[in-house]
């Protein structure tokens, strides 16, 4: 059976996810992922796993960055933290798996790099260390999905929201006011020359994150995806409501719901976001 998982910006907003049945809570942990998305503080993490059990729901805490030497024993000490407190743990850094292993709890783990899991056999080897799960890339087909799904035991896959198309160490915001003179805000968005999309731009203290110009929807493409044990809704740039809006949409669809139909509801309750099916019709790996 499918579960839905949602990203969680704001601890006020737990109840609201909770009364409309998410499976579970995704959380991006300040100083530990690399994401445009509101960033919680570690401090909080306690009170979020707290009021989630209250719904019966599941947490998981990004960390996914890489760690520098000087920082790896504090990321351990807190992916240590949030798995005691209930939590699973979204990695990218082989050193976290290395020392869940050795501490007994690979089980709390989830493998999170940003595009790498592409096939069967990368995911299933994650998979054999003992990790609960595996992040699918966003850049395959529909069918492509399905296959890896299909084969291992436990994947996961966003499937609604903007993706991250372009990540950068560099700080590009703060090179662009100090060329320019204007100071950037919250609503900075880059736009190619010969294309009328905006995608947004963020960054933090690790770099700075492109996201596409477009949300990802997969209306049309659920008989491929129902594979996938964890559909992902990402709330970058989108109120609550239309998460959950965009979750009883899938919801529906599952039960029988045609797609078309959910995209059409979908269109005319929020008629100013931009939809596309991104990768799922057109092979970019080869």
């Amino acid at each position: 059976m499918n579960r839905f998982a949602i990203t969680l910006k704001n601890i006020e907003d737990i109840s609201f996810y909770g009364k409309n049945k998410a499976a579970e809570l995704i959380v991006f942990l300040k100083g530990y992922c690399f994401s445009g998305i509101k960033q919680l503080d570690a401090a909080d993490l306690s009170q979020v796993i707290e009021q989630a059990k209250a719904y019966s729901m599941d947490v998981s805490v990004s960390m996914n960055r890489l760690f520098f030497p000087d920082e790896i024993e504090d990321a351990l000490h807190t992916m240590e933290e949030a798995v005691y407190a209930g939590a699973y743990v979204r990695f990218g850094d082989p050193a976290l798996l290395r020392y869940a292993l050795k501490k007994g709890f690979a089980e709390k783990l989830i493998y999170q790099p940003e595009t790498l899991v592409t096939n069967c056999y990368d995911a299933q080897n994650w998979l054999d260390t003992g990790i609960r799960s595996v992040v699918i890339s966003p850049l395959l087909t529909a069918e492509e999905i399905q296959d890896i799904a299909m084969q291992v035991s436990s994947a996961r896959l966003q499937i609604h929201g903007y993706s991250m198309m372009s990540m950068s160490g560099r700080k590009l915001v703060q090179a662009f006011t100090k060329e320019t003179g204007i100071r950037a805000g919250n609503d900075l968005y880059m736009q190619e020359e010969k294309r009328d999309g905006k995608m947004p731009v963020f960054e933090d203290l690790h770099g700075t994150y492109i996201y596409t110009d477009y949300v990802l929807h997969s209306f049309l493409h659920m008989a491929y995806l129902k594979a996938v044990e964890t559909l992902e809704i990402h709330t970058l740039n989108m109120d609550k409501e239309e998460a959950v809006f965009a979750m009883q949409q899938y919801r529906e669809i599952l039960n029988g719901m045609d797609g078309q139909k959910a995209l059409k509801q979908y269109q005319n309750k929020y008629p100013d976001t931009v939809l596309s099916t991104g990768y799922y019709d057109e092979k970019t790996i080869r």
